[in-house]
């Protein structure tokens, strides 16, 4: 992770996120939900909705099986670092 500060257990803070930054993979005891798809093209971008009620868009460039309504687990795609900036900063 990139953070241009230090920060304590319990601060608050946000983590900037790209559509590529995320892979999603199917499985029952996905704890995100695909709510929307749309393709665009040779890509499709996805709205996944976290257990915190969030909702984070995915995008992929290859032909998926992925559908609305389907539980999936998120895991940052390998080499990805995340920007992480304090709430009282943003």
């Amino acid at each position: 992770m990139r953070m241009p500060e230090t920060f304590s257990d319990g601060d608050q803070v946000e983590v900037a996120i790209r559509q590529t930054d995320l892979s999603m993979e199917p499985t029952p005891t996905g704890k995100n939900i695909v709510v929307r798809k749309d393709f665009r093209g040779d890509e499709t971008i996805f709205w996944v909705k976290t257990p915190h009620g969030e909702v984070i868009q995915c995008k992929h460039k290859i032909h998926t099986t992925l559908f609305p309504g389907l539980k999936v687990k998120l895991s940052p795609v390998q080499y990805t670092k995340f920007n992480v900036f304090s709430i009282s900063n943003c």
